[in-house]
């Protein structure tokens, strides 16, 4: 009897050790994760309530105190707001890098400054400051009023158009407001440095120790005669027209420098086209001055969250 014997052809040989090879190297070959993808839930309306919980109490707190000090001491309240319109949204942008916002407000502060130097002047040509300040800022103010409009056409038409340029267009009507309501600021307070440089004016309620000259303007104290734009409150004192609108109509206070009694004969100083447009706008500018604690509380939210 003969043992027979079956051999494997060669090819099959090195095909079954390279297969075996391939499973082995498999084995033990760790995965690789390339990438991965975290899959989180929408924000919902209940998410977002606790963030803007937080933020009302904190604008609210902030409005309560500055109404408490408004309530005791209007000057230093009117300091304080002066403060942060002109400090926290330059600093909040400069923390956004909007560096277009910080060039328009260091322009503007080099101006003002020149305007703060003038008042403060006490020369041969200081009485003639008020009149020289009220033109600037009268045209200011009449420039401001067409950016705001043209700002609000803007957000209307992208609207109107398409989603493509809201983002510039509610840009641009944030810096005509904001930059509109930091002029009027600065003039509200400028009106007073003049005030106690030019004029007859008095930081408390009481006359001013001085003659009450009914021939000189009770504002810049310069000559009435031969001066056809007169205005005369029914207190008596007397102002140049270009004076007593300068300081009623730009700088908002509607009452005589000289004894705090009101201006009563206010249509006669509202006749003018420029400050029918200050008034047609005046709501907003109004609105974004008395929400000056959402500024405080933004930069504060952001100084917490670059901690």
């Amino acid at each position: 009897m003969s043992n027979t014997f079956k051999l494997d052809k060669p090819e099959d040989t090195g095909m079954a050790e390279a297969t075996d090879a391939i499973l082995e190297t498999k084995a033990q070959s760790k995965p690789v994760i390339l990438h991965f993808i975290v899959l989180r839930p929408p924000i919902t309306l209940i998410d977002v309530l606790p963030f803007v919980a937080v933020f009302g109490v904190y604008c609210l707190v902030i409005h309560t105190i500055l109404a408490l000090i408004k309530r005791v001491h209007r000057p230093t309240h009117n300091a304080l707001v002066m403060f942060f319109i002109v400090a926290f949204p330059p600093i909040t942008m400069m923390v956004l890098r909007d560096y277009v916002f910080i060039t328009i407000w260091a322009l503007l502060m080099l101006f003002f400054a020149y305007c703060v130097r003038i008042g403060f002047s006490r020369g041969l040509l200081a009485h003639e400051n008020p009149k020289k300040i009220y033109r600037l800022f009268k045209k200011i103010f009449t420039a401001t009023n067409f950016l705001i409009l043209l700002s609000q056409a803007m957000v209307l038409l992208s609207r109107i158009l398409g989603t493509a340029t809201i983002k510039t267009s509610l840009r641009f009507l944030i810096y005509s407001v904001y930059f509109g309501v930091f002029c009027r600021e600065v003039m509200f307070n400028l009106s007073r440095i003049m005030a106690q440089t030019t004029g007859y004016y008095t930081k408390d309620d009481s006359i001013a120790p001085v003659a009450d000259d009914g021939s000189r303007c009770m504002i810049c104290s310069l000559s009435l005669q031969n001066k056809t734009k007169i205005f005369t409150n029914t207190c008596g004192h007397s102002f140049h027209m270009e004076c007593i609108k300068g300081w009623a109509l730009l700088a908002n206070n509607f009452f005589c420098i000289y004894c705090k009694r009101p201006i009563d004969d206010t249509n006669r100083l509202t006749r003018d086209l420029w400050y029918k447009a200050e008034n047609t706008m005046r709501p907003i500018m109004n609105f974004l001055r008395s929400s000056i604690s959402f500024f405080v509380v933004i930069y504060i939210f952001m100084m917490i969250r670059l901690r």
